[in-house]
């Protein structure tokens, strides 16, 4: 085992190089507990879990590993079941309401608009 988690950290970024088709965001590591963030550039995420995991846990000093996947994705064609169907609106002006986070009165506010105009 390794005496602090430096070394082991090292070890299981070395590991993780044989795995094809991710990028290491983030490694947490304490008592041999192990949570890595990665991002699926290239591959079946299903896969590269499997192999990332499987890399970290062959790190001695590895106790346990929790993987965690993201993936960015660049715009391109729409997906099949997407509807591109254009919709004609006959207004002058339209109102957005939008919120990065649910739960901050967007459908409130919309409605508070609609009645006022």
């Amino acid at each position: 085992m390794f005496g602090n988690r430096k070394p082991l950290e090292t070890h299981i970024k070395s590991a993780l190089t044989s795995v094809r088709g991710i990028a290491v965001d983030t490694l947490s590591i304490k008592d041999g507990k192990v949570q890595a963030v990665l991002t699926v550039l290239d591959g079946k995420p299903e896969e590269v879990e499997i192999a990332a995991e499987q890399a970290i846990q062959s790190v001695k000093g590895v106790m346990s590993v929790q993987i965690i996947l993201t993936a960015e994705r660049e715009g391109g064609e729409p997906s099949k079941k997407a509807n591109t169907n254009k919709i004609k609106i006959d207004a002058k002006r339209i109102i957005a309401v939008a919120s990065g986070k649910g739960g901050v009165g967007k459908s409130t506010v919309a409605m508070n608009i609609a009645a006022g105009l």
